[in-house]
């Protein structure tokens, strides 16, 4: 029994060196989940960052505070999560939305933000997506968090451009 479990490991490495390496399969979270928070209010960007690494110690924490900066971040470290917030400066949310829809379409999105029209929230929940009006409800919130870091465990086959 062990010296088939070698064989689909050997065979599993042979797989791996014929094909493309990109950044996301050369990350090695250790278990840890990555969550990046972005947006421009500083004040909740980081209460929002606090509140989620108190739902877990091994949740990885990062943030941002416009579309621009999270997107750099994003092309060199994979998320198990994005939070982000709609209205920003630079690359607004809903340009950040369609980046991850088109180079991290398995990535689960949440959007927060308040006022928004019903197209803007159609369009969110119309990808696949999560949307929160502020003020926050923090326990739905926490428990979608929880939910979608759990169905995303070990998923790295993601398309970074």
């Amino acid at each position: 029994m062990i010296v088939g479990r070698e064989t689909v490991k050997e065979r599993k490495s042979a797989q791996e060196k014929t094909r493309p390496v990109d950044v996301l399969d050369r990350y090695d979270d250790g278990g840890m989940k990555s969550v990046l928070v972005v947006d421009d209010d500083m004040s909740f960007l980081a209460s929002i960052a606090e509140m989620v690494s108190l739902i877990d110690p091994e949740y990885d924490v990062m943030t941002a505070e416009n579309g621009d900066q999270a997107i750099s971040i994003l092309r060199t470290l994979p998320v198990g999560l994005l939070l982000t917030d709609i209205r920003m400066p630079v690359v607004t949310g809903s340009e950040l939305v369609l980046w991850m829809k088109e180079n991290m379409p398995r990535t689960p999105v949440i959007v927060m933000s308040a006022g928004n029209d019903a197209d803007t929230v159609s369009a969110v929940e119309g990808a696949g997506y999560f949307f929160f009006d502020k003020p926050l409800d923090v326990t739905r919130l926490v428990r979608v968090i929880n939910s979608l870091l759990q169905k995303n465990k070990g998923d790295s086959t993601r398309t970074v451009r």
